[in-house]
């Protein structure tokens, strides 16, 4: 991996599973439509969050569980200059207290990750 995918994967490692960062899915999953897709940067601006060193060429949606879970949700993040992706299968049921993606209640969701990068 380049430092470059390194720096995405950490930023976006960070936004869907550290604490201070849990507005970032709570807005996601709570206010934006399966597959409806944010600008991170400016997403991360208008929730409030700090987020500097997040690239303005980064995106974010989310996708209903593929598998029919109800409380899960995939949050999938994608660089459009590098062509880099990330996919997280994240505990939208945990985070927002019910299978809803439209109820937000504070709890902390938990994720896994899963990365692609493209073949050059």
């Amino acid at each position: 991996m380049q430092d470059e995918e390194i720096n995405l994967f950490n930023a976006c490692t960070d936004l869907v599973s550290l604490a201070k960062w849990e507005v970032f899915p709570l807005r996601l999953l709570g206010g934006k439509r399966p597959g409806e897709w944010v600008r991170v940067l400016d997403f991360c601006q208008q929730i409030g969050l700090t987020a500097d060193q997040l690239k303005p060429e980064l995106f974010a949606t989310w996708l209903p569980d593929p598998m029919g879970h109800d409380a899960y949700a995939v949050i999938l993040f994608y660089d459009d200059e590098s062509k880099w992706s990330m996919a997280a299968h994240y505990n939208r049921g945990r985070l927002l207290g019910t299978a809803s993606p439209n109820l937000a209640q504070q709890s902390i969701g938990i994720a896994s990750l899963d990365t692609r990068v493209p073949a050059k």
